[in-house]
């Protein structure tokens, strides 16, 4: 169960919080992150979160698919929807059988038939993404923004420093679209999810959002 668990607390970003409590070596990663000094923003850098928050406050729904690749390279993928505020689904495929479902005030985790696992939406770094009105710079610690190629990198971490690891989002640029984030768990290691095949503005049925026992995969979108 506990792999299971991490695999998807990772997937949402969760692991920056999560990661902390369930292993060893928390102690010595919250030191490593509490002793990072990333250097001060550009005008540029402010300008380009700025360009983020606006994205993500404009954002009201996307579905699609995803493609998760883990720390020791295991790919797994599934299909995902997201309404904001507050509300979010990731349906892994194929064996895995687990679902990662964020409700409005928990972030649910269930594993096949396995007890669910709930974490508070707001303590979480889903909760920033997923908040009606996001200011990257104001909710979280920014540690780098950077510009490669068509993409533009934001690093985050917990504001108060009480939570290791890090969350590195990245977007398509000139127009802005989020693409992918990499989590960094407690001992510093990566887990990347993609987002593929994305659609915007179409609203999900609101029970995609409400996890029951033993609940199957439900599939449904409706044209807003």
């Amino acid at each position: 169960m506990r792999q299971g668990v991490l695999l998807a607390a990772a997937l949402v970003g969760l692991a920056v919080i999560v990661v902390a409590l369930l292993t060893a070596g928390s102690s010595r990663a919250h030191a490593a992150t509490a002793a990072a000094n990333p250097a001060p923003l550009t005008t540029q850098d402010r300008q380009d979160l700025q360009s983020v928050s606006t994205y993500l406050n404009g954002l009201t729904s996307l579905q699609g698919k995803f493609l998760q690749i883990a720390p020791d390279g295991t790919v797994t993928d599934g299909n995902f929807y997201l309404q904001r505020p507050g509300r979010l689904r990731f349906e892994y495929s194929g064996d895995t059988k687990m679902l990662v479902v964020a409700d409005g005030t928990w972030v649910i985790v269930q594993e096949g038939n396995q007890v669910e696992q709930r974490y508070p939406l707001s303590s979480t770094p889903l909760g920033i993404l997923l908040e009606p009105d996001v200011k990257l710079d104001d909710e979280a610690r920014v540690l780098g923004v950077s510009r490669d190629a068509g993409r533009l990198r934001v690093v985050l971490a917990d504001k108060s420093g009480e939570a290791p690891g890090r969350l590195a989002l990245d977007f398509s640029t000139p127009h802005i679209e989020l693409m992918e984030w990499t989590v960094t768990d407690a001992q510093g290691l990566n887990t990347t999810v993609a987002l593929q095949d994305v659609q915007k503005g179409i609203k999900a049925d609101p029970a995609l959002f409400v996890l029951r026992s033993n609940q199957k995969p439900a599939v449904g979108a409706k044209p807003q």
